[in-house]
């Protein structure tokens, strides 16, 4: 029986459809009223639909009556808990933690057991540290790579660009404006993370310590940063699936 995951972020949805013996993946444009047509052409035939969604609650209930006109299934909708699957969160109020947080942390502890930096650059960066007895340590958010730039755009009026593409930025000093500003962009954040794991390896004396890179942004971070690193783009899918695989009804 077919088995539907999906990750709602801020600009677009990911989805993981587990047919038993493989797995299909992909994305789609939801919309803001979340379209039938967009669901029904993910699959159409499913048992079970459950959902990782940072918008807000409208949406997800939005999301919900579509799922089971669609499907007739009723949707499942992973929350932030305190603990789970040995893995704890340093919030004092875990609904506060992003849950595509907390499943790219659930995903990356339980395949590595190993002190952790995990850095997930989509729309904003979030930056999670996690010990190797799955405490989470705590984290950071930053402006994604796009996010910062048209900020430092908006803000300024002589600062001028030449083109819009951040996968020609390199972490070299820029020799123009427009390298200064993309090249900054990944130069700031490849600090950060730099910074991150001085301090993950600090905190764990000795232990080998892990750079884990995910989001739309991670594979550049990950190809021109000086880290050994790992990318993997579906760490919020893994989570999510490992979340419901491992709930009691």
């Amino acid at each position: 029986m077919r088995k539907l995951y999906l990750d709602i972020g801020n600009t677009r949805a990911k989805w993981l459809l587990d047919e038993g013996c493989q797995f299909k993946r992909g994305w789609v444009e939801l919309g803001k009223g979340v379209d039938k047509e967009a669901l029904q052409a993910i699959a159409d035939d499913v048992c079970f639909v459950a959902v990782s969604c940072v918008k807000d609650d409208e949406y997800v209930k939005t999301l919900a009556s579509r799922v089971n006109d669609v499907w007739g299934v009723v949707l499942s909708v992973a929350v932030t808990s305190a603990a789970q699957l040995g893995l704890t969160c340093a919030y004092d109020e875990p609904s506060r933690l992003g849950i595509d947080r907390w499943l790219v942390m659930l995903a990356a502890w339980n395949r590595y057991k190993t002190p952790l930096c995990i850095v997930d650059c989509g729309s904003a960066i979030t930056i999670d540290l996690v010990a190797s007895n799955g405490l989470h340590m705590g984290g950071y958010i930053l402006p994604g790579l796009r996010l910062g730039v048209e900020s430092l755009l908006r803000g300024t009026d002589k600062i001028l660009v030449d083109f819009d593409n951040l996968n020609e930025a390199t972490l070299s000093a820029g020799q123009n404006t427009t390298e200064a500003v993309y090249n900054g962009a990944l130069f700031s954040l490849d600090a950060s993370v730099n910074a991150a794991m001085r301090m993950l390896r600090k905190e764990c004396q000795g232990e080998s310590c892990s750079l884990l890179l995910t989001g739309g942004d991670g594979r550049l971070l990950s190809e021109l940063t000086t880290l050994e690193s790992v990318y993997d783009e579906d760490l919020v899918l893994h989570g999510l699936k490992l979340y419901f695989d491992n709930t009691k009804s």
